[in-house]
C-alpha cells in the first residue's frame, strides 16, 4: 500500500502523455519506501515487480518487521537502495531462510 501525502499529488501522471513521459519516475526517486514484511519474500516480491529505471531510482528501501520483532542479522530493518536489497537477496538465496525464520 502506498501512501501520499497529498492525495492528488499523482494525479498529475494521468493528465497527458508529454507530462506522464517527463514525471513517471519521480515517485521512485523522490520517495522512501518502508516494506512491511510478513514473510521473507515480501521484500523481492515488491521489487521485482519494478521496471529497472525504478529500481536504479529506489535509493531509500526499508524492511520492517511486520508482526514482530526481528530477530539478529536477519535482513529486515535494514536501510538500502533497491538495487543492494535485490543483490542482497540473490546472493544468499535458498540460504536466506536461516535469517527469515
Amino acid at each position: 500500500m502506498v501512501k501520499f501525502l497529498h492525495r492528488n499529488s499523482i494525479n498529475l501522471l494521468f493528465v497527458c502523455r508529454q507530462i506522464y513521459s517527463e514525471t513517471a519516475l519521480l515517485p521512485y526517486k523522490l520517495n522512501t519506501f518502508v516494506i512491511n514484511c510478513y514473510h521473507p519474500r515480501s521484500i523481492a516480491t515488491f521489487l521485482n515487480r519494478r521496471t529497472s529505471a525504478q529500481i536504479k531510482l529506489m535509493l531509500d528501501v526499508t524492511g520492517q518487521w511486520a508482526k514482530r520483532k526481528p530477530r539478529r542479522n536477519e535482513l529486515c530493518d535494514k536501510r538500502m537502495s533497491a538495487s543492494e536489497w535485490l543483490m542482497c537477496l540473490r546472493t544468499q538465496g535458498d540460504t536466506a531462510a536461516e535469517f527469515w525464520v
